[in-house]
């Protein structure tokens, strides 16, 4: 049994077969109950299909029509056993669902607190950075700065991605950055013919290039002021 099926198990009420939730666990945290409605259907239409199949035979042995009528009778067993198992799955898909999402916003939440704290100009820095990268102006910078510190420049200008252009799935601009730190990272650059998908790495260190830059400006721009 789970982890998950045992939490769940602990505080559902309506009693079922431990066996039964054992064998159901994993595709019901997959599909739900369908598969389980799909099999007792089954079921019924087997047991009615054995059922039907005696008239057919005017000489049957009474051994033959015992055991097709047992059959049958195991089908329609199994039917009524699974029946249960419906309001069952249903609750259990809704229970693993939500504890999934909570498991999610959980590991984005470690992130995000490691990489900006609370720090919402460093948050809002990098989610517009990443946004940048998704434009052909931004990919063009990108690329010049790649050329300029003397890396990929057999790479046409056009031909070279950060790999970091789309922000993650998440309820909030937090999460979704945090996302993108989660599933985009890769140990290094990614080469195809004449095309290259940039490391995290590399991402991390033009980061850090546009961060001076940009303290660099409002430097100067504080010195105009005074």
């Amino acid at each position: 049994m789970s982890a998950l099926l045992e939490k769940f198990q602990s505080s559902y009420r309506v009693r079922v077969d431990p066996l039964l939730a054992g064998r159901w666990d994993y595709d019901v945290r997959r599909n739900g109950e369908t598969n389980i409605k799909l099999q007792i259907a089954q079921a019924k239409r087997t047991a009615t299909t054995l059922n039907k199949a005696i008239a057919k035979f005017s000489n049957i042995r009474p051994e033959q029509e015992l055991a097709i009528k047992t059959a049958a009778s195991a089908m329609s067993a199994l039917a009524k056993e699974l029946l249960p198992l419906v309001a069952w799955a249903k609750a259990y898909k809704i229970f693993c669902d939500a504890e999934y999402q909570r498991e999610a916003i959980q590991e984005l939440e470690a992130i995000a607190t490691a990489r900006w704290g609370n720090d919402t100009v460093a948050l809002q820095f990098e989610a517009d950075l990443i946004q940048e990268l998704s434009t052909t102006e931004g990919k063009l910078a990108f690329a010049q700065w790649l050329h300029s510190q003397g890396q990929h420049t057999d790479v046409a200008l056009h031909n070279i991605s950060s790999g970091v252009e789309r922000l993650g799935d998440g309820r909030t601009l937090r999460e979704r950055v945090a996302a993108t730190v989660l599933h985009e990272k890769r140990n290094t650059d990614n080469r195809w013919g004449s095309s290259v998908i940039c490391s995290w790495r590399t991402y991390e260190l033009y980061l850090t290039h546009r961060k001076d830059v940009a303290a660099s400006t409002a430097g100067i721009l504080k010195g105009f002021k005074a």
